[in-house]
């Protein structure tokens, strides 16, 4: 508000600054002018002329005349070249700092904007590292699964490899058992036994050692 008042009465201002100094131009314009005027319009005489009351009267019309017109001239020409070098001034002052708000202006909004886009391509880049850190926790957890699996899968297939082992050597230790009892027997009582008491003889040891 100060701001505008303060343009608004700026050309009021100069022309009045304008009008007082060229009364006070005037001023000193007559009051030099003044006694040779004088001197023109005398007798003659010697002395000052300018202090004969005799030229009072043509002092003070000359006074008149010159005052008038160098007013009226001051008035049409200097004043008003005065007042628009001033006024121009004023606007170019006044241009100036309206473009240089307006600068201003569009120096902020171009910050702005920095900040958002620096803002967005941050949050952009966490989301994008977060999506990746998911999708590659995600992909381990899927090998390792795999893994475990396959790892499962070969240790039953080794453990039914070595049942299977071990199944048939026990067939092939019970067969060997059988016959060494029916060797000892028939060597140490000399009785006969038939494979199928052997084998029953050779099982029931076998339980109970592993009992």
């Amino acid at each position: 508000m100060a701001a505008t008042m303060e343009r608004r009465t700026g050309p009021a201002r100069a022309r009045t600054r304008a009008g007082l100094a060229a009364a006070g131009a005037a001023c000193a314009v007559l009051a030099l002018a003044g006694p040779a005027l004088a001197a023109a319009g005398g007798d003659g005489k010697g002395g000052l002329p300018q202090l004969d009351p005799s030229t009072y009267v043509s002092q003070l019309f000359w006074l008149v005349v010159c005052f008038g017109a160098l007013y009226l001239i001051l008035w049409k020409v200097g004043l008003p070249r005065l007042t628009e070098t001033l006024e121009n001034r004023e606007k170019r002052i006044l241009g100036d700092i309206e473009r240089a708000s307006k600068l201003k202006a569009d120096a902020d909004a171009l910050s702005q904007a920095y900040e958002k886009g620096l803002a967005d391509a941050k949050a952009q880049a966490q989301a994008i590292l977060r999506e990746t850190q998911a999708a590659i926790a995600k992909e381990a957890e899927e090998r390792q699964r795999v893994a475990n699996e396959a790892n499962a899968k070969r240790v039953a297939e080794a453990e039914a490899r070595i049942a299977k082992a071990r199944d048939a050597a026990l067939v092939n230790v019970k067969a060997v058992a059988a016959d060494v009892v029916q060797a000892a027997a028939q060597r140490v009582a000399g009785v006969e036994v038939s494979p199928g008491l052997a084998a029953e003889m050779v099982e029931l040891v076998m339980r109970e050692r592993r009992s």
